[in-house]
């Protein structure tokens, strides 16, 4: 495992119920036994393709899963330049709980070369996850960048409720919350998929929403990402203001 912070942590402690394993912290560590698998668990930058080939060349794994969640084409480029076989198999789940969600949700799995996704299907259902192989890279690389952008539109959206409540002196929890809340319960038990986010309408930090959509932006400039981070923005301006404020 390459990288571990909290997602090579938590791979790390999935593969080791099973397998030996190895943590190496972004560092070029030797490995005393062949590498059946090795895991890209460091986030996305600029050379990222240059780090992960460099990683193939060294340890020379039979099979490389990049978990991190990166531009669209780059498992193509690290297949390209390694010549080896790599897959995209992007992290799902919250940071607070991740060995739990890798375990319950679909682990999607999409690669260069149809066999190599096999292997990581074969790989992955050894250790008890239930996966999917899609048609490419692409798709695992699109819809993990897709599916974060969504929610950072999603609290962006009940970020502007709680500022239109405020401006029109409504309580949110009661306006927004408990609409949505009931919403839901109506229909439940029906065939419909038309269920609301209930989310608090909080500056969106960490690591990942906001990072992911200035991914997405780098390659679909877009009026809907510029929203998001509009919208925080302005959210993080008023959240200081308010601190000042009550000083």
């Amino acid at each position: 495992v390459v990288g571990m912070g909290v997602i090579g942590n938590a791979i790390y402690e999935l593969v080791k119920e099973k397998y030996y394993v190895m943590g190496v912290d972004v560092s070029s560590a030797d490995v005393d036994r062949d590498v059946d698998v090795m895991h890209i668990c460091f986030p996305y930058s600029g050379k990222f393709v240059d780090y992960t080939v460099d990683y193939i060349k060294k340890y020379e794994p039979g099979l490389t899963i990049i978990e991190s969640t990166v531009l669209p084409g780059t498992t193509e480029k690290v297949y390209q330049e390694s010549k080896r076989s790599v897959v995209h198999s992007p992290i799902r789940g919250s940071h607070e709980d991740l060995i739990h969600h890798i375990k319950k949700a679909v682990k999607y799995v999409g690669a260069p070369v149809r066999e190599d996704a096999l292997d990581a299907l074969r790989y992955y259902e050894s250790l008890g996850l239930s996966v999917r192989v899609l048609d490419s890279p692409r798709e695992t690389e699109i819809g993990k960048l897709l599916d974060t952008t969504y929610y950072a539109l999603c609290i962006a959206w009940h970020q502007e409720a709680k500022r239109i409540c405020d401006r029109l002196g409504a309580n949110f929890d009661q306006a927004v919350t408990e609409f949505n809340k009931t919403y839901n319960e109506l229909y439940e038990g029906y065939n419909l998929k038309v269920t609301r986010p209930v989310l608090f309408p909080g500056y969106i930090g960490g690591s990942c929403l906001i990072p992911n959509v200035e991914l997405v932006k780098s390659v679909y400039p877009s009026p809907f990402l510029e929203v998001i981070l509009d919208s925080n923005k302005r959210f993080e301006k008023q959240s200081v203001d308010t601190k000042e404020t009550a000083k």
